[in-house]
């Protein structure tokens, strides 16, 4: 899959709409106009996001305007920066899900987003960006959750989602 279909799912994936961007790059390897018009508008962060400009929220809003622009490896490092200062916020955790998915990291936003689950289980919208990056997964590598999956994919830190959320 190339870049530029990694950043649109990620754009996608920011406003809580990764399941409408895992069909686009399923149905067609290229997302449609028919796709965006699906689109709903939902908050980045819901009602976890800082409402001030504490420090926190300052590094979020710098890490969003990088996703903004494409630059996923600047927007993980102030997320990571304000991770380390909100170490719970569900919402922040997504966020970096997201960059680290554009910068081709699966299994490091995959254990984000179990961590942001685990804390948050009743934010659907966090639900289904884990339920739609394993199903990405699973259809880019066949067996990869499966109980019976190689010891190699084991050994690569990679854990069955059919076994439940796992605590970070």
């Amino acid at each position: 899959m190339d870049a530029r279909v990694l950043k649109r799912i990620a754009a996608l994936w920011m406003v809580g709409m990764l399941g409408v961007a895992g069909a686009c790059v399923a149905d067609a390897q290229t997302p449609t106009a028919d796709a965006d018009a699906r689109l709903t508008e939902v908050p980045w962060g819901g009602n976890d996001a800082p409402s001030d400009q504490s420090a926190v929220g300052q590094l979020i809003d710098a890490g969003r305007a990088a996703l903004a622009a494409g630059d996923a490896q600047a927007a993980a490092q102030r997320f990571s920066a304000a991770l380390r200062q909100a170490p719970d916020d569900p919402a922040l955790l997504n966020n970096l899900a997201t960059a680290r998915a554009m910068l081709g990291d699966t299994d490091g936003a995959l254990q984000l987003l179990r961590r942001a689950v685990a804390i948050a289980p009743d934010r659907t919208d966090i639900r289904n960006n884990l339920r739609t990056l394993t199903d990405w997964m699973q259809r880019q590598t066949p067996g990869l959750f499966d109980d019976n999956a190689v010891d190699g994919d084991r050994a690569s830190g990679r854990q069955g989602v059919t076994s439940g959320v796992q605590p970070w």
